[in-house]
């Protein structure tokens, strides 16, 4: 019983570091360097958020908060009025792995 478990524990090891290297490569990370080091580029999170959204049928106007203006967003999401739904479009970014 003990063998399965640890096989179990290896595959989930094993594809949460392919879905966490998966989400590195589309923000432009690198999987090597601790995120503290790395700048995050908005405009590829912007694009993913804005992906994701539209899969979930988000309104027109809960998408287009994800815009950047410059290097922010147009208004903080932890503001915005529908900040609880880009929680958790924030959130499924971490069940991809």
């Amino acid at each position: 019983m003990r063998g399965l478990y640890s096989e179990y524990l290896e595959n989930y090891r094993l594809l949460y570091d392919e879905g966490r290297t998966e989400l590195f490569n589309e923000l432009g990370l690198d999987i090597n360097i601790p995120l503290v080091d790395q700048k995050l580029n908005l405009n590829k999170l912007s694009s993913l958020l804005k992906k994701e959204a539209k899969e979930r049928n988000y309104p027109l106007q809960d998408i287009r908060g994800l815009d950047i203006v410059g290097n922010n967003f147009i208004m903080p999401l932890m503001f915005h009025a529908s900040s609880n739904r880009y929680e958790s479009l924030l959130n499924s970014l971490n069940l991809r792995f």
